[in-house]
Formats: C-alpha cells, structure tokens, sequence
C-alpha cells in the first residue's frame, strides 16, 4: 500500500481477520511432515512407487533458509521425486536452490534502494543502522533480546539505536 501498488480500500476489505504464519524458516518442526504430505501427494498423483526421504534428506530440508517457504519446498519434493532414482531420496537427491538475494549485485542493489530511501540532510549511517535495528525488531515480533541476539549487539546498544530512529 505505501508503494501505491495495492489500494488501501481493498486491503481494509479483505483484512477481516489477520492470521499470522511464521515463515517456514522458522518453523523447522514442521518441515518433515510437509516434506512427507507433498511426497506422497506427488507420488500418489503421478502413480509413483512409494518414496521415503532419509534422515540425512531430513536435515538438509531443516537447514535450508526457504525464502520461498512452503511452495518453495512442495516444488524442491516434487523435483526430487521426477529425478529419483531410487525410493530413498538422499540428501544428494535433494535439489536446493540457491537463496535468492545472496549475489553481490543483488546485495548493492538493495543498499542503492536503501540509500535512495534515506532523507536528505540527515546521518547516513545513523539512519541506515536505525532502520535496520527496527526491521530487526519487526522481524522478532517485538522481542528485544531476540532482535539483539540476531544483531550481535548487547540489548542497551539496541535500544538506542532504536531511540535515535523515532
């Protein structure tokens, strides 16, 4: 909305109840009983030998980031299964894309937005490492010992980093 890309009156119309799903990366609990449901799913659609993932295919699912999240993983378990050759899937079997965003072009582009979002006049720096701290923040659900665990920073040097965004 604060881009004009999606009017506001919609979006109060279609907002009637909020439901919050933490991203799959959060969830890493949940990832084999996904995994098995989309695998025999895709097994059972396509008339497929049953598969089993091994618990090495297990742990490279929990320790991907899945930027895509949970589509991300049903279309990873369905390459698998087109590119089985047995019906154990191994890790190897496992087809993880590579994250999204991790290129060094990628990553100057980002900071050029940021940059470019900056108010004239003002510090840089100081508002760069505000806006980053309060995304932080955001993404902990409001939790400041979390936000300053994922920023390395002690919980005072957050909070003002956060006093002197507002």
């Amino acid at each position: 909305m604060a881009a004009g890309r999606f009017r506001e009156d919609l979006y109060y119309r279609l907002n009637v109840v909020e439901i919050r799903i933490p991203p799959l990366r959060e969830r890493t609990e949940d990832i084999p009983l996904l995994a098995e449901f989309f695998l025999q799913r895709i097994t059972r659609k396509n008339g497929m030998a049953r598969i089993r993932l091994s618990a090495e295919a297990i742990n490279a699912l929990q320790t991907h980031s899945w930027p895509g999240n949970v589509r991300e993983l049903e279309n990873t378990i369905a390459r698998a299964c087109a590119l089985a050759s047995s019906n154990i899937l191994l890790a190897a079997d496992i087809p993880l894309a590579s994250v999204p965003g991790s290129s060094p072009a990628f990553i100057a582009a980002a900071i050029d937005q940021l940059i470019n979002a900056a108010p004239t006049g003002g510090d840089l720096l100081a508002w760069v490492t505000g806006e980053i701290a309060g995304r932080v923040l955001e993404r902990a659900d409001g939790d400041l010992k979390e936000a300053s665990i994922t920023l390395n920073l002690p919980a005072a040097e957050l909070r003002e980093l956060l006093s002197r965004k507002s």
